[in-house]
């Protein structure tokens, strides 16, 4: 006997752009249920914008096939399953008649309907879904009509992309396909592309479709996102994913490879590539952690960021209060005269330009409280808050700016810091 689920359709409307749709519900996917599957087993709860359904129309070969006779307007339906494959990077959606496969083999029935007013769209059934039925599509027939004018038809595919979300899977979401988000581009007649986060969770059943098909091939999508940047270059290419990214009113410009290790030392926002903020290092458990650089980050308004590693998870995060360690953050240099390409030559914008280096070896006192800065990083707190005042510090490299003043790079608590010598005095 088949499996059978009861299913009320929801009468939530949910507002995007010129358009609406409806919260729906999925039935089986020539309907099959999901609630003893363990999809997105490996994502973490606080970043995880997708929501799964508990019903999938995915079939056992990894396809959702589609009839959409009724529907005159081809061309919407065509265009949102591309939208779909494309995001994807397979074949994912197609029409019975592109799959070759009988009429009565396609997993979900996409038709007009007169719909109420402000509903653009609905998924599924109102009462009890037996695994193996059609699923249900159906788009308002105000939404199709309007698709003869450019926005119309955006709409239309934004509408049907929705749907078609929802026959994957899929709930609502704050993103631009599964929530409304998108509404801004919509009202300008620009399609809002799928989240990555969609991708991922789609991606995520279909590597996993032996939990529901227990003779099924796991299929790996080409689109599968770790939310990295894993850009190369120095400077950040309006290409690059991590360009679109804002931090508040600010977003990055270059990168370093400089390497090394933070200490987070306050509660902070935590943001992903393709995801946007995805919870703090208080929820995440990162706060008084240390954490290895993958990569450093110079925004627009000349903050710092960095992108870490913690488990199989990237997560960029804003650095200037927290604690940078690693070689590449020392002056190595043995050249009695400073380059303008050194890192040291230009410490922040509020130091005069160091332009010698003298390697005799001094210890100093630090008898009052100084500011404190680091290679590649510039300020990062004075002598009072790393607890350095009234300490006796080896030396490493003396410098001279050019006033003809001398600042001082020393070795402290694992990092290696410079400071001048306005209130310090040298006692060997």
């Amino acid at each position: 006997m088949n499996k059978k689920w009861w299913v009320l359709l929801s009468t939530i409307v949910a507002v995007l752009g010129i358009g609406v749709f409806s919260s729906a519900n999925q039935v089986d996917a020539k309907i099959k249920f999901t609630d003893n599957t363990t999809f997105y087993k490996s994502e973490p709860d606080n970043a995880k914008p997708s929501v799964l359904s508990a019903i999938t129309t995915i079939n056992q070969n990894g396809t959702l096939i589609y009839d959409a006779d009724a529907v005159q307007q081809k061309n919407v339906i065509t265009t949102a399953a591309d939208h779909w494959n494309k995001a994807v990077g397979i074949n994912l959606i197609m029409s019975y008649q592109q799959a070759n496969v009988p009429k009565a083999d396609a997993d979900v029935v996409i038709k007009p309907a007169d719909l109420p007013d402000g509903v653009g769209g609905v998924t599924g059934y109102n009462g009890v879904v037996y695994e193996g039925w059609q699923n249900i599509i159906e788009i308002g027939n105000s939404t199709l009509n309007a698709a003869t004018s450019h926005n119309g038809f955006v709409q239309a595919v934004s509408t049907t992309s929705h749907e078609m979300g929802h026959a994957l899977g899929l709930n609502h979401d704050p993103g631009a396909l599964m929530g409304t988000s998108g509404a801004d581009d919509l009202a300008k007649g620009i399609l809002p592309n799928i989240p990555a986060y969609n991708v991922n969770a789609v991606g995520d059943m279909l590597k996993d479709l032996n939990q529901l098909y227990p003779n099924a091939k796991p299929i790996n999508i080409p689109n599968m996102s770790d939310f990295r940047d894993d850009g190369t270059t120095e400077k950040i290419l309006p290409t690059d994913p991590i360009a679109s990214e804002t931090f508040g009113s600010d977003h990055l410009v270059s990168r370093n490879f400089n390497g090394g290790k933070i200490e987070i030392k306050i509660n902070q926002n935590v943001y992903q590539v393709g995801r946007g903020e995805v919870g703090t290092t208080n929820s995440l458990n990162l706060t008084n952690t240390q954490q290895q650089i993958v990569t450093g980050y110079v925004s627009a308004g000349g903050n710092r960021y960095y992108q870490i590693k913690v488990g199989d998870q990237y997560y960029i995060i804003w650095g200037d209060q927290d604690i940078i360690t690693g070689d590449a953050y020392q002056d190595t240099s043995k050249a009695t005269n400073i380059s303008d390409t050194d890192l040291i030559s230009n410490l922040s914008a509020d130091t005069p330009k160091l332009v010698t280096r003298d390697f005799t070896p001094t210890k100093i006192e630090i008898t009052g409280n100084e500011n404190v800065y680091q290679v590649g990083i510039g300020y990062v707190g004075t002598t009072a808050s790393l607890n350095l005042t009234g300490k006796q510090m080896q030396v490493l490299t003396t410098y001279t700016d050019v006033n003809g003043n001398h600042a001082y790079q020393i070795y402290a608590g694992g990092r290696y810091l410079v400071l001048w010598d306005y209130l310090t005095k040298v006692v060997d």
